[in-house]
């Protein structure tokens, strides 16, 4: 349920409690201090008022119809009779003497209890007391054919209730007044409880990311708009751990790449100063060995040129920096001509390079040539780099699947460990058992074919299982061949 109905329910709840509070109350009072036998003859309290009204209203008539009536003892002894049976009396004056008086009130000081003439408002009274008794007055004034001046009363005793309503008025209004303000009170603190205390667990929330402590969980059963809120600040907080770790990540891998480029660029600077100094030193004494140490150099300098390269594409790539050309391209024709290219490096090293794809097949792609050409390099590389058997074999597939090209290039090397898997593609990352000297290179080729792959919209996963072999897909959005 939402803040706003609550609040309108509890405001509702702080009128309408304290009103049935009070109907229970006046009920409750009714039960104790009604009068069972006064109305039992009668149906119901509504017809005892009609009767009277009915009664009433044709004494009033007699005022001008029949006036002389009123001073007939028959007449109004018949009146009272009738009077009587609904509990009420009758009282006559005129000219401020009582001509006829109902007998509960003979030998009673009443006279000086009625209202004056004309003093009457909606013709009821407030009642009074007569003898110790509360009593209560409808009054009708009237003037006779000779100037006289009459009035007309009707009076019926107080009930208990309203004895004990003008008795105890005034505790009566406290009462009240302190179940309106307890109700108001205990829904006040109910609602406001229902909002100040996730205002502190959000509080205390906020202190802790503050402090730098992120390890914690925000749960609710709420349904509502805090509920939401809640929801809402625990994903930032999750987002923002995230953030963080994703941080202390790069930052681990900042320093990894550091100590791996160190190392890997210590070998091959410390192999052409050797050779640089043996030259100098006269130890490369003829031609032949100049000629040796020189290719030798140039070969180191050409290894640290590649991984400077690979630093400075990674970071570019990275940052969008790098221009992409893309166009329609043949992935099937595509693939060949990388295959023939690629497969004379490779079978020096004693790796056959099988297609194993429909070459009539036309499959089209938008993609950049010479940047998905260095993805393509990037694997062969990595395959090539870590065969550890003597009959290499990569084979690359191609087919069409839910509107994409997919390429798998499949090796039988020794395999990728499990728990390397969710990190191959990770910037800097490279294996603990690729740190050799036979592997070598800086552990950014499959990060940067991930950010190449990426930029073409496509995706990049791995399988691998350790000894048998690893083989990386490829997903490329296929083009129709009317598409620019």
């Amino acid at each position: 349920m939402s803040i706003q109905k609550k609040l309108m329910l509890a405001f509702g709840a702080m009128l309408v409690v304290p009103i049935l509070f009070f109907l229970i109350a006046v009920s409750a009072l009714m039960l104790v201090y009604g009068e069972e036998g006064r109305l039992s003859s009668y149906v119901n309290e509504l017809e005892r008022i009609a009767r009277r009204d009915e009664l009433f209203g044709e004494l009033k008539l007699m005022t001008t119809a029949e006036p002389d009536k009123l001073e007939q003892e028959t007449y109004l002894n018949e009146m009272d009779s009738r009077l009587n049976k609904y509990d009420y009396e009758l009282i006559i004056r005129i000219d401020g003497k009582l001509t006829y008086t109902d007998e509960m009130f003979k030998g009673v000081a009443i006279e000086d209890k009625l209202p004056s003439f004309g003093s009457f408002v909606n013709q009821v009274h407030e009642s009074v007391e007569v003898d110790g008794k509360p009593f209560k007055f409808r009054q009708h004034d009237y003037v006779l054919p000779d100037g006289r001046e009459g009035s007309i009363f009707i009076v019926e005793e107080a009930t208990s209730l309203e004895q004990f309503a003008l008795k105890h008025l005034p505790v009566i209004m406290v009462i009240c007044v302190l179940a309106l303000l307890l109700t108001n009170g205990l829904l006040s603190y109910i609602v406001s409880r229902g909002i100040i205390n996730p205002m502190k667990l959000l509080q205390d929330a906020a202190g802790k990311i503050m402090a730098g402590n992120l390890d914690f969980k925000l749960e609710t059963k709420r349904k509502d708009e805090i509920g939401e809120l809640i929801e809402d600040f625990e994903k930032m907080r999750e987002k923002l751990k995230e953030s963080i770790d994703r941080q202390i990540q790069f930052e681990n891998d900042r320093k990894l790449l550091l100590s791996n480029i160190s190392h890997d660029l210590k070998t091959p600077i410390s192999s052409i100063k050797g050779y640089v100094e043996g030259i100098k030193d006269g130890i490369a004494n003829t031609e032949e060995k100049r000629t040796k140490y020189i290719d030798i150099i140039y070969k180191r300098a050409n290894e640290m040129d590649a991984m400077i390269n690979e630093l400075f594409l990674t970071s570019t790539l990275d940052l969008n920096q790098v221009p992409f050309h893309f166009e329609k391209v043949d992935l099937t024709r595509y693939i060949k001509d990388i295959a023939e290219v690629a497969e004379l490096e490779l079978r020096k090293k004693g790796i056959q390079l099988l297609l194993e794809m429909e070459l009539e097949l036309t499959v089209l792609v938008k993609a950049d040539r010479e940047k998905l050409m260095r993805v393509f390099n990037n694997i062969f590389q990595n395959s090539s780099k870590y065969m550890d058997k003597e009959a290499g074999k990569i084979e690359i597939s191609l087919k069409e699947r839910d509107g994409f090209a997919v390429v798998k290039i499949q090796d039988n090397g020794p395999g990728i460990q499990e728990e390397s898997l969710p990190r191959v593609f990770d910037t800097f990352y490279r294996a603990e058992d690729s740190r050799n000297k036979k592997t070598g290179g800086s552990g950014l080729g499959l990060t940067i074919a991930k950010q190449i792959v990426e930029m073409h919209n496509g995706l990049i996963r791995v399988e691998s299982i350790e000894g048998e072999g690893t083989t990386m897909i490829i997903a490329l959005p296929l083009m129709t061949p009317y598409s620019e």
